[in-house]
């Protein structure tokens, strides 16, 4: 991020910068994070911890100087890839940024890994078919507490149909 570009009605870059960096540090901003979607999830007559995730993956086009960028063969684009997984509100669950040449399924576990069991409830993740892959749903399966659902189209499972509500 380009601290000095912050809006003039914000404090100094600087302070900004020290309390982010303090904070990341300690993961309280992920602790935030998470508070602040429990909340709001409660006020909209949700549970607190999300059944359902949507999982999706998303091409950024670069010209930063940063190391974390790959030259993506199909779009033909020297760019990054963020994985996310949101709930049914839109809420981000996990984000992952990755360079361009990372793969859909590799990508994915490393979203798993950020996950790391926060959403006690959250037990199954819908995938386009990007995602699909025996080798990658088994593993996905083994190592990591949600399933991974994937869709054709906009098509829905009768397990997510019933999860999603």
């Amino acid at each position: 991020m380009s601290w000095r570009l912050l809006p003039n009605d914000l404090p100094d870059w600087r302070l900004i910068y020290y309390y982010f960096y303090r904070w990341s540090k300690q993961d309280l901003v992920q602790q935030i994070h998470d508070q602040l979607v429990t909340k709001v999830r409660l006020q909209a007559g949700r549970e607190a911890s999300p059944s359902l995730g949507i999982m999706d993956s998303q091409l950024v086009k670069t010209t930063s100087v940063t190391t974390l960028k790959g030259y993506e063969g199909n779009k033909k684009l020297t760019s990054r890839k963020r994985f996310i997984v949101v709930d049914v509100l839109g809420f981000v669950l996990a984000l992952r940024l990755t360079s361009a040449n990372v793969g859909e399924r590799a990508g994915a576990l490393l979203l798993f890994t950020s996950l790391n069991q926060r959403f006690a409830r959250l037990k199954t993740i819908l995938a386009d078919q990007g995602f699909d892959g025996v080798n990658f749903l088994s593993t996905a399966k083994s190592t990591y507490q949600p399933t991974v659902d994937v869709v054709c189209g906009e098509r829905l499972s009768a397990s997510a149909q019933a999860l999603a509500c």
